[in-house]
């Protein structure tokens, strides 16, 4: 477990932030980030008006595995408040790249506080180690901030669908601020 220091605008003071891998079948620290978003941020992580997370879809979150599905966390004064998912996709892509789907889930208490930022970071750093190459992304339409952070880190957008870019996983993290 790291612990990393985050200054926070709102104290003026730093904030330790812890940051682990989940580990596996931990539902509850998956149920419990899902449960800190509002409707809104759950739209935009699931694209749908999910309002719970059913057992086979809490069980799918949670069923990590080294390499192939890898979920840092991050945790506040021991309670989860964010998580950043890869799952590779199986075989290498037609394009020579070797795929995975990055997803993030940052409680709405500390969304803008650099959670997302640390934890995708960490995303980066494991998937590297893995062999992954690319990340697919879906963003949605309305999340403009996102969508610019990741074009300003070399995303690429995907013809034939407007939400996916493709956000190489080599790329440092530098212009993410």
């Amino acid at each position: 477990m790291t612990t990393i220091e985050l200054h926070t605008p709102e104290t003026c003071r730093t904030t330790p932030l812890e940051v682990r891998t989940l580990r596996s079948a931990e539902a509850d620290t998956v149920q419990i980030v899902f449960d800190g978003l509002s409707a809104r941020s759950r739209l935009r992580r699931f694209h749908t008006g999910l309002s719970e997370l059913s057992p086979r879809m809490l069980h799918r979150l949670s069923d990590v595995s080294p390499g192939h599905h890898v979920a840092p966390v991050g945790l506040r004064h021991g309670r989860p408040v964010g998580i950043v998912r890869w799952v590779r996709y199986p075989g290498q892509h037609p394009s020579g790249e070797v795929l995975a789907d990055l997803a993030a889930e940052v409680v709405d208490l500390e969304q803008g506080r650099g959670v997302g930022r640390l934890l995708v970071t960490e995303a980066m750093r494991s998937a590297s180690h893995a062999g992954i190459t690319m990340f697919s992304v879906f963003v949605s339409d309305d999340n403009r901030w996102l969508r610019r952070r990741l074009l300003d880190l070399g995303a690429i957008r995907r013809s034939g669908d407007e939400g996916e870019l493709w956000l190489p996983v080599k790329h440092p993290l530098k212009l993410w601020r």
